[in-house]
């Protein structure tokens, strides 16, 4: 009605091409986002798991499948408690996971021994932080695993030998 000389049946097209533009680049730019996520997930030779704030895993990249030997499908949902196998440092990560969750830090690093399919271990050096949305609300937990076992090993073959040496002197 305030429209001088304009008809209450005339659309004023410009505007909706401009909110049109507007959603199809927020669009674009989401799933370019997402691609780039999951391409660094599911690409990266470094062993991730995603999970619940309880620890059970959501998901785990390849790299993960192959340290561990699990298939990604047959963890999903197990806590990723039962794959430490230090009994006492259990604990001690429960006090971290916490931390991080009621948001007394940001991330951690531990070094722990992790169980494999075959019945081997293997030491990992993991890192732990959370994804957060737009409330800053946690959405999920990121493991991060770096495979240490050969250097652990190494360093407690010199532990050993020099063991050893002193025993002789």
């Amino acid at each position: 009605m305030g429209n001088i000389g304009r008809d209450d049946n005339d659309v004023d097209f410009s505007e909706l091409k401009q909110l049109t533009k507007k959603i199809l680049d927020s669009t674009s730019a989401l799933e370019r986002s997402e691609a780039m996520f999951r391409a660094s997930y599911e690409k990266s030779v470094t062993p991730i798991a995603l999970l619940e704030q309880d620890g059970k895993i959501i998901s785990c990249n390849k790299a993960f499948t192959k340290m561990t030997g699990y298939g990604s499908e047959d963890i999903k949902g197990d806590s990723i408690l039962q794959f430490i196998v230090d009994a006492p440092t259990i604990d001690a990560t429960h006090y971290l996971v916490r931390e991080i969750l009621q948001g007394y830090r940001d991330h951690y690093h531990v070094e722990k021994k992790i169980k494999t399919k075959d019945g081997g271990y293997k030491y990992a050096r993991i890192s732990v932080s959370c994804a957060f949305d737009g409330r800053n609300q946690i959405i999920f937990v990121i493991g991060v695993f770096e495979d240490i076992t050969e250097i652990t090993e190494l360093k407690n073959r010199i532990k050993e030998l020099e063991g050893q040496l002193a025993k002789k002197e």
